[in-house]
């Protein structure tokens, strides 16, 4: 016969009911009905990774941090949100994102339609960030720049001391190179390993060599991104080992990705770079070679959900 008497240490059960929900989150909607104490645990765990992208989540949001500040506070750390005109931009970056004061990992998206007013940028976005422990983060670097309000580029880095991953959309490569505002600001960036660049124009950008080894000596991967229906053309001159192009594919069904190891596209990055530099310095020609031959100048080809950060 079960008893509601707990049989182990509070502390262990806690512990063992959330290890099980963090390998399973799934699960985590059964366990909060095991007792009251469980639901008092797991309930945070519930709101560790959530996507808020569309209008109605992104209006519970701005209403739970309102009027249940303490529940994003413990449990939020992965956040997905999608800036558009039916939503107040301004609530969402000055009172949703402070609620979760453990955020680590933030994906900001955007509306095809463009944005009202002052809201076209990220009101407030830097002052926010700067009081949270962000790790990874995806968005546009214009609009985090551009404010409002508009912010200089070393106290915008200054802002991100804990940055490690960011993901940026950009017209270019080439005109982000181009930009002495952004350069200074990614380059300023204290604990920056990993940088994306996912293009939203169609060119082909110059060379990003000089940048990335004069610039940015310190990044692990630098990954260049392209989806397999764009415009935008690789650059074929690589010759940095730790730049890496990928194109990537549509999201696959359950079945055709089983049996495939479950790595993202940093983990998927870091592979090559660092194969490329077991092999040292001469087998770059043959490293360069072999990726003109695929087609398309790729190094990597891979499925990426527009919400990974």
């Amino acid at each position: 016969m079960s008893s509601p008497t707990p049989l182990l240490p509070p502390e262990l059960e806690c512990a063992i009911f959330t290890l099980a929900a963090e390998l399973d989150p799934p699960l985590c909607t059964v366990l909060i009905l095991v007792a009251r104490r469980v639901f008092v645990w797991i309930e945070p765990l519930l709101y560790q990774r959530i996507d808020f992208t569309s209008e109605s989540a992104s209006q519970a949001l701005i209403n739970a941090a309102k009027e249940k500040p303490t529940l994003l506070e413990s449990g939020v750390r992965r956040l997905v949100i999608r800036l558009k005109p039916s939503i107040d931009t301004t609530e969402l970056i000055t009172v949703a994102l402070p609620a979760c004061r453990n955020l680590t990992h933030l994906c900001i998206k955007h509306s095809s339609d463009p944005l009202p007013g002052p809201d076209s940028d990220y009101p407030g976005l830097l002052g926010t960030l700067q009081h949270l422990p962000i790790r990874r983060l995806a968005l546009s670097i214009n609009r985090l720049l551009n404010g409002p309000p508009a912010s200089p580029p070393l106290d915008a880095a200054a802002a991100l001391p804990h940055l490690t991953h960011l993901r940026i959309s950009h017209a270019s490569p080439g005109l982000l190179v181009a930009s002495t505002h952004a350069r200074t600001f990614i380059a300023a960036l204290p604990s920056l390993t990993h940088l994306a660049i996912h293009p939203t124009g169609a060119s082909r950008p110059p060379s990003i060599n000089d940048w990335v080894e004069q610039d940015l000596p310190n990044l692990r991967l630098v990954l260049l991104l392209r989806s397999p229906v764009s415009n935008f053309g690789f650059p074929t001159d690589v010759r940095d080992p730790r730049i890496v192009r990928v194109t990537l594919r549509a999201a696959e069904g359950d079945e055709a990705r089983a049996g495939r190891r479950n790595l993202n596209h940093w983990e998927r990055g870091e592979e090559i770079v660092e194969k490329r530099l077991r092999l040292g310095a001469a087998s770059a020609s043959q490293w360069q070679s072999t990726a003109s031959l695929s087609g398309q100048l790729s190094d990597l080809r891979m499925e990426l959900t527009p919400n990974e950060v």
